[in-house]
């Protein structure tokens, strides 16, 4: 029976290797539950990325109030059901999390005086926390936990929930996540 495995994994690696393949892929797809295709399924698991987390920004609706008018909280309300994220502009560089929107409480406020708990409702761009769009996750939420805790947890003044990471891509600003999306809506 050895004799038979052996002459069998040897024809095997020939046919495989004249068409590109290697032996483990072609088991981890016809024998995904065997030994060889699970080891080599664990070899191969992807690496989420930050970008697969990330809302595209041209996605993004830029909020419109009534002619003549400030932008009010029901503007911002009415653009976040038609935004397929949650997330609002109210300007190219000004952006709202849907966490935030949906503690919108009175309509008729002013979004750009507008405060919560954790500050300013809008964000400004320049504010957003850059990463690139190709960091893994685990890596991601590291670096901000860290972050957080360094210089007795000054991080935690400008990283803290409302927070919005900018996924950066060719130096460009192309997706936005939560904070919370990263972290966990618990995190301290």
């Amino acid at each position: 029976m050895a004799l038979g495995d052996s002459l069998a994994l040897t024809i095997a690696e020939a046919l495989h290797a004249s068409s590109g393949l290697e032996t483990p892929q072609v088991f981890a797809a016809n024998h995904p539950g065997g030994a060889i295709g699970a080891s080599f399924k664990q070899e191969a698991k992807a690496v989420m990325r930050m970008s697969s987390l990330a809302t595209p920004v041209s996605e993004v609706p830029i909020a419109v109030g009534k002619a003549g008018h400030c932008l009010r909280c029901l503007d911002v309300l009415l653009s976040a059901a038609r935004s397929p994220s949650g997330f609002v502009r109210t300007t190219t560089h000004h952006i709202i999390g849907p966490r935030r929107i949906q503690k919108m409480d009175d309509p008729s406020l002013l979004v750009d005086v507008l405060f919560d708990d954790h500050g300013r409702v809008v964000v400004d761009k320049s504010d957003w926390i850059s990463i690139l769009g190709d960091t893994p996750i685990e890596e991601a939420r590291t670096w901000i936990c860290k972050m957080r805790d360094e210089g007795d947890g000054r991080g935690r003044q400008f990283l803290r929930h409302g927070t919005i990471l900018g996924i950066v891509e060719s130096n460009e600003v192309i997706g936005v996540v939560e904070i919370e999306d990263l972290l966990g809506d618990e995190f301290h």
